[in-house]
């Protein structure tokens, strides 16, 4: 095996955007988020992401604005690390380091400390977690990287994972915290000890928030019900409840607007509710496209933004959404079980996106390159439907299967739903490319295509010598214990010109059940796995050439799941994924060419190449080529959870052969775990340079903005007269307009004048020194031009060319001091003093005009 490059698991693509709270800025300009490892600061006017703020090693776990300075915020992560960023220029200002994982941050807004909420006993395996909520006091230090000391415990032994099952009330006086089937309230101010402790009969609490100025604390329960409590900082009055009830299902989140006049409750229902404080009258934002997990509501109450399971998060304002942020969509619907992408992951050939479950019903094509959701293609046409009672599971009809041509010039897809009462629904979609709608429209719809679910789809690959009609051709599998094969057909009538698709033929071995179906390079042979036996048969006669058995060790047979054909040099080999092995058929002897004991989860193919990657299991990655055993590469445990899918994809442009890894110098390598993760394996290299893309720049607007004679005559004064002679171009004249620019600017943002006005008045006059040296050198020049009349001419011309050349900001310095004069110098100085200056006066005599 080849000596391993350093690698890096990359998850800039399908992390979560909804798993922890988003909040906005304090002037509503943009959405921030935690975003798998880094940070996401969105801007709600263009949808774009302004910066990606990196720094922690693991999942950001919170993110919260810094109640002393709204330019800053705080995030936390479960690398036991809490850092303070400026979100403005993404610049890292210090890390507060507590040495345990945090899973949810709070910061008061009148008090200076950090609350974090840590696992109680890390070594516990017992679910659900025991979590505290620990109190850091802030010290005042210079040092960017602090270790907190000791803490204060407020609450422990409480299942309170994250933001929303903690909430502190006005001026930080009191939390509250939700825990089970029990509400606790405990008072901070005069570090009172006082706790008080409230329970309910039915579901337990899912989410808890206080009033921003009244001592008033709003819970939700999995009944759906919205709870106010008052009374609860006396202990010798009854607590008072108010029940509020309109979601039929688990209330997931509550959020209070800034001065508290209204409540927004979300849930399973895709709809916002909102709430009066003091009427309890309601309103409500339906059919929002999916389940809603958290609301978050600006500063001036103008925005509020909902985050769904598909995540997407959706900004609305008035009612309307104005901005939807959506990543990779994820798959939410529970009658899938564990099998959360169903059709897999291909590539469009025509887009190199990929592509994949989406919304319930919908594919989604995502682009790799730029980590962008282009598009959803709705395949079912239905609209989604939330149950209506709690106990009650809709099973909803989701694309099943999904295949493209080679040219992407059609699509395949396999939808269904069975809810075991009813009858089966099943259809085959055949959808075609149309250029002037600039998607795929729907050509043919089958009404169940075989008798039971379809386990495997493929198209033929294109291939003249093989096939040159160039009929596209389909394969499809089913637990029915059939395939079949569909080709194009001409479905021309007097009405109009039309292509279809229709069954040309139906095949089937020993009545067995088929499952994996693979074509091989030119398109001669079509593999079908029928139980534990490969068959090979001939796509145009339907005929049958040859079958693959592994020879009987034992009393077991082990079936086969997954069978493809190699590329390139391994074109004769058949690659075949068994219970416990991964076995390679020679073609050409119709025997084992090797075989190897591995406990395979996914097995996809370079096409660009003949490497393959074998997944396992225990997340670990066999990268080999099918004409040679041993594996080239070998990855541990790239990702936490079982890896269920996979796919190379082309570069678009020819990666640096001292970047990348020594395999995909053509493609890379994505996968997805069973957490709906996508990430990619790459060199340390390439992460470095991946990193240095998104860092942010410091001084990005600056150097966009063209350069003006404040500008220049500021960035002088700061540098202490230094001047790059390279930077000479300014926009526009020192007339009139920009003098008058000058003075019309903010008195705030400007230096103070008693800074200024000496400097600018010392760049518009001559020091004597720079005086007497001038008449030094116009004596030089006065006799030299005496003794050389004849030459005056090429010397005009020399001096032309040398001024054009010279440094025009290495006159003077501002501090006072002359630089060296050089006779060029000197004439450009006299030929600058001689130039009118009456511009001033006139500017002046007319602004004094106006003023009076």
């Amino acid at each position: 095996m080849a000596a391993n490059m350093r690698f890096g698991i990359d998850t800039c693509a399908g992390s979560s955007l909804i798993k922890e709270r988003t909040i906005f800025s304090h002037d509503n300009k943009y959405l921030i988020c935690c975003f798998g490892h880094v940070i996401k600061v969105l801007a709600i006017a263009t949808g774009e992401c302004l910066h990606e703020l990196r720094g922690h090693q693991e999942y950001v776990t919170s993110v919260v604005l810094n109640p002393s300075n709204k330019l800053q915020l705080f995030s936390s992560s479960l690398d036991g690390t809490v850092k303070l960023w400026d979100y403005t220029d993404g610049i890292l200002f210090k890390t507060y380091h507590i040495g345990v994982p945090i899973h949810a941050l709070y910061v008061p807004v009148t008090s200076k400390s950090l609350y974090v909420t840590v696992k109680e006993d890390k070594r516990s395996t017992e679910k659900p977690y025991k979590f505290s909520l620990k109190q850091f006091v802030l010290p005042k230090s210079a040092n960017k990287n602090i270790k907190l000391g000791e803490s204060s415990t407020i609450f422990s032994g409480m299942y309170i994972r994250n933001q929303k099952k903690v909430s502190f009330g006005v001026n930080a006086e009191f939390v509250a915290a939700v825990s089970g089937k029990e509400l606790f309230v405990k008072m901070l101010k005069n570090d009172s000890t006082e706790m008080r402790c409230f329970r309910i009969t039915k579901k337990s609490f899912t989410s808890v928030v206080c009033h921003p100025t009244d001592y008033c604390i709003a819970t939700g329960d999995g009944t759906g019900q919205l709870l106010l409590w008052r009374n609860f900082t006396e202990p010798e009055k009854k607590v008072s409840q108010h029940k509020n009830h309109w979601h039929s299902r688990s209330l997931q989140d509550i959020c209070f607007s800034a001065e508290g006049s209204y409540i927004y409750t979300v849930g399973l229902e895709c709809t916002v509710v909102q709430w009066q404080y003091e009427t309890n009258h309601k309103s409500f934002l339906p059919r929002l496209g999916s389940p809603i997990c958290y609301v978050s509501c600006s500063e001036d109450n103008s925005y509020i933004a909902t985050s769904h399971l598909d995540n997407a998060i959706q900004v609305l304002s008035n009612g309307k959404i104005i901005q939807t942020f959506q990543g990779l969509t994820r798959e939410y619907l529970p009658q899938h079980g564990n099998d959360v992408i169903p059709t897999g992951v291909v590539l469009d050939p025509r887009s190199h996106c990929v592509v994949l479950n989406g919304k319930p019903g919908h594919l989604q094509f995502y682009d790799m390159h730029t980590d962008k959701l282009l598009y959803n293609l709705d395949i079912v046409r239905q609209n989604y439907i939330t149950a209506d009672a709690l106990h009650n599971t809709l099973v909803q009809t989701d694309v099943e299967k999904a295949a493209f041509d080679c040219h992407g010039n059609w699509l395949a897809t396999v939808e269904r739903r069975d809810d075991g009462v009813t009858a089966m629904e099943m259809r085959l979609k055949f959808w075609q490319w149309s250029d002037k709608k600039q998607s795929f429209v729907l050509n043919t719809s089958i009404e169940s295509p075989h008798q039971d679910k379809v386990t495997a789809m493929c198209f033929r690959p294109a291939n003249n010598k093989i096939n040159p009609s160039g009929t596209p051709m389909a394969v499809t599998s089913s637990k029915d214990n059939k395939f079949k094969i569909w080709i194009l057909i001409d479905d021309t009538d007097i009405y109009r010109k039309n292509v279809c698709w229709t069954c040309q033929s139906v095949g089937f071995y020993h009545d067995l059940p088929t499952g994996s179906i693979a074509f091989s390079t030119d398109g001669s042979l079509l593999a079908v796995v029928c139980s534990n036996i490969i068959t090979l048969w001939d796509p145009d006669t339907n005929g049958l050439k040859t079958r693959l058995c592994q020879p009987v060790m034992t009393k077991r047979r082990y079936a086969c799941h997954q069978v493809l054909f190699g590329n390139g040099s391994s074109s004769h080999c058949l690659v075949a994924v068994y219970d416990d092995n991964i076995t390679v058929w020679n073609l050409l002897t119709c025997s084992v060419s090797w075989s190897l004991y591995l406990d395979v989860s996914c097995l996809v193919k370079d096409p660009s190449t003949d490497y393959f990657a074998a997944f396992t299991n225990q997340s670990d990655v066999y990268i080999f080529k099918a004409s040679e055993q041993n594996a080239k590469h070998i990855y541990n445990q790239v990702s936490k959870s079982a890896v269920v899918a996979a796919i190379f994809v082309p570069h678009k442009q020819t990666q640096d052969a001292t970047d990348a890894l020594p395999w995909q110098q053509k493609s890379q390598l994505y996968f997805i775990n069973e957490d709906q993760q996508l990430k990619s394996l790459r060199s340390i290299q390439e992460l470095d340079k991946r990193q240095k893309m998104h860092a942010p720049r410091k001084s990005a607007i600056q150097e966009n903005l063209p350069s003006t004679p404040f500008s220049k005559f500021l960035e002088t004064y700061q540098t202490g007269g230094k001047r790059n002679p390279s930077d000479i171009s300014l926009h526009g004249n020192p007339g009139s307009v920009a003098a008058r620019e000058i003075m019309n600017t903010p008195a705030h943002v400007l230096p103070p004048v008693s800074s200024l006005c000496n400097s600018f008045m010392k760049i518009l006059l001559i020091p004597n020194s720079a005086t007497s040296r001038i008449d030094d050198t116009e004596s030089d020049e006065e006799s030299s031009t005496n003794n050389q009349t004849s030459d005056s001419e090429e010397s005009e011309m020399e001096e032309d060319g040398l001024r054009t050349n010279t440094d025009q900001s290495k006159v003077i310095a501002l501090n006072g001091s002359t630089e060296h004069f050089t006779q060029i110098d000197a004439k450009q100085l006299e030929k600058q003093s001689s130039k009118s200056f009456s511009w001033m006066k006139r500017f002046f005599k007319t602004l004094h005009s106006e003023k009076e």
